[in-house]
């Protein structure tokens, strides 16, 4: 993976909008950017107390495709209990309840094909499910997550997760990647407008090849993933507040008309366009990076 693969693609979510909640991003050490999309922490905003009103710590956020998968962290305070897992890629929106029970998490979302070197199988078999991820990184993961909330800052634990994902990753060793990459450059800089025949032949492979790399790589074959990057790029451009025409938007983004791009949209956000206009303006914090990406 390349350092030009993460400026092409910048994958958007949509948490951040629960006041009783604070979420922020943060990038990774500069060689980890071609594997890590960036570090993310979502924390209860005050102290846990057993007695603060139960409405005041409800809430829920969106979970949308991304292209990414995910090693999460989580303090759970109330038990004084961690969590370690691996989130597979989804190609399904999902909410997240934040119940009375506060709950610390941080998070490492893997850029695409960015945590196969790690894994060293085939993400397909992880597709849309979570798995420990003690089961997965024998007698690591538990350590390294005592050691990120024993940090007192958010920089501290990416200093952590920087220290692990870069062990592994010369324990491991680095994978010849150069057809993935340059598959998902193509796709990155065609706003996932192409199609499989296209870009198998701009890569001199067939496609039954490349959707067997993409299963390995990233998890899911090119067709979807290239959906999921299209939406992705419309759903950056309702994020910022610019779908004045949305017959105009369906058109730069390759869509046969407005009402197929709403299809697709409410497909992987689970509502439209507008309502997810609607919601953007009204999050607390999805603006919020510790470290701007520029």
């Amino acid at each position: 993976m390349s350092m030009e693969l993460h400026a092409l693609f910048r994958p958007i979510q949509a948490s951040g909008r629960v006041a009783s909640y604070r979420y922020a991003e943060r990038l990774p050490a500069a060689p980890l950017r071609p594997y890590v999309s960036c570090y993310w922490t979502s924390e209860p905003a005050e102290p846990y107390r057993e007695t603060a009103p139960l409405a005041a710590r409800k809430g829920i956020d969106r979970v949308v495709p991304d292209g990414c998968s995910d090693f999460i962290f989580a303090c759970d305070a109330g038990a004084n209990r961690v969590n370690v897992r691996y989130c597979g890629i989804y190609d399904e929106p999902f909410a997240i309840e934040h119940d009375d029970r506060p709950v610390r998490s941080f998070g490492i979302r893997f850029f695409p094909g960015g945590a196969y070197p790690l894994l060293k199988a085939s993400l397909a078999e992880f597709a849309g499910r979570a798995f420990s991820l003690d089961e997965l990184l024998p007698g690591g993961a538990g350590t390294v997550a005592e050691r990120l909330f024993a940090q007192p800052s958010f920089e501290r634990q990416a200093e952590v997760a920087d220290r692990f994902l870069m062990s592994r990753l010369e324990k491991n060793g680095r994978p010849d990647d150069s057809l993935v990459s340059n598959a998902l450059y193509r796709i990155f800089v065609a706003k996932g407008c192409g199609s499989v025949s296209e870009l198998a032949k701009a890569e001199t492979v067939s496609a039954r090849q490349l959707n067997r790399v993409f299963d390995r790589w990233i998890g899911l074959g090119p067709k979807k993933f290239s959906e999921i990057v299209r939406f992705q790029n419309v759903l950056t451009v309702v994020r910022n507040g610019r779908i004045a025409n949305g017959s105009r938007l369906a058109a730069d983004f390759g869509y046969s008309d407005q009402a197929h791009m709403i299809r697709e949209f409410k497909r992987f956000y689970g509502e439209s366009p507008l309502v997810a206009a609607a919601e953007y303006a009204g999050m607390t914090d999805h603006t919020k990076l510790s470290v701007p990406i520029k």
